[in-house]
């Protein structure tokens, strides 16, 4: 899917490094020509120090690069919201998502930031707002984290979901739950119009990311805290989830012998995967179309293997030859090496 990041500091950088890896052809647009030139040149952000740029991220600053985008992503500062939404209004496709990454309220009119994406843009285009737990250097370096959109379009959120959801970073959607009339108050659920008066009503959603101290919260966050639940990882719907956690990797029962190529040390390509990974069928297709024979090894199914190749997210491709090893992480890494190997 094409997708345009407007935006490269280190949130935006970080999310854009997180869509290429996806398979997505993604741009990176910076305000200034010498910030994008920067990039190019170096192929690192200074506020990502040691992530490198890959080559499949495209860098400019011509803002024309937005056109014929399915997803278009601001990440600019709070106070530029406003005015990069409007440079770019003209630009965007008629169905275009935006997704609001953007920290904060507009300052001049306490409008939420969405909001005034959506009186520049207008009222076709879905917005999603996509916000944390998580920090620029937590999803640029791949480390397991977790972000959480809302929209009004369940369907756009759905989407941003799917282009942004890989094993290292689980994403929940949370749709409005309640509304505010100005009449009768809190309303339990979704209404745009008040049940008792008819009244246009707000309705309301939160997402996660209320981070500080707890003695510094108000009271409703306050309470929320008290009523708070253990998330269950064990319920988690993602397949590669206890993938980290080296020591629920099962060993072979005593006297067992190995009962595939991986596990005897034999040569070949052995990709590892989930079953809910959409990289995983990424990597699998470029593998089949450069005719390349490999194993599929699930990592659930694999844990002492997992356990001895190191293997931290899926896909992972590992290239065995004698005594020599390659691990290839990730489907862009897995793709560059099918093409290498297809010449």
């Amino acid at each position: 899917m094409k997708i345009t990041v407007i935006g490269s500091g280190g949130w935006g950088t970080a999310l854009a490094l997180l869509l290429v890896e996806n398979g997505h052809d993604v741009t990176l647009w910076s305000h200034r020509p010498e910030k994008a030139e920067e990039l190019r040149r170096t192929r690192e952000n200074p506020m990502l120090k040691g992530v490198p740029l890959p080559d499949g991220l495209a860098l400019t600053s011509d803002r024309e690069c937005v056109k014929n985008c399915k997803v278009v992503v601001l990440a600019t500062p709070s106070f530029a919201v406003r005015t990069t939404a409007r440079a770019v209004a003209s630009l965007l496709e008629p169905s275009a998502v935006l997704v609001s990454v953007s920290k904060g309220i507009e300052k001049d009119t306490s409008l939420t930031l969405t909001d005034a994406i959506a009186q520049e843009v207008g009222e076709g285009h879905p917005i999603v707002a996509l916000s944390g737990p998580s920090h620029a250097e937590e999803v640029g370096r791949g480390v397991p984290t977790v972000v959480v959109s809302a929209s009004r379009d369940k369907a756009a959120a759905e989407l941003v979901r799917k282009i942004a959801e890989n094993y290292k970073l689980p994403y929940y959607t949370m749709s409005p739950t309640y509304s505010i009339c100005p009449d009768h108050g809190y309303l339990s659920g979704e209404h745009f119009t008040c049940p008792k008066c008819g009244k246009t009503c707000e309705v309301w959603s939160r997402i996660t990311g209320y981070y500080r101290p707890v003695q510094n919260w108000n009271d409703g966050k306050v309470q929320e805290f008290k009523d708070r639940q253990e998330y269950q990882v064990e319920n988690s719907r993602l397949e590669g989830r206890r993938l980290c956690d080296r020591d629920a990797a099962t060993e072979p029962a005593a006297g067992t012998a190995p009962s595939t190529p991986a596990e005897r040390g034999e040569d070949g390509l052995f990709l590892f995967t989930t079953k809910t990974c959409p990289n995983c069928s990424i990597a699998k297709r470029e593998l089949e179309k450069a005719g390349i024979a490999y194993q599929v090894m699930d990592v659930n199914e694999h844990r002492e293997l997992v356990a001895r190749y190191g293997i931290q997210q899926a896909p992972t491709l590992i290239v065995r030859h004698g005594e020599q090893v390659e691990k290839l992480v990730n489907a862009s890494t897995i793709k560059k090496f099918a093409t290498s190997q297809s010449v």
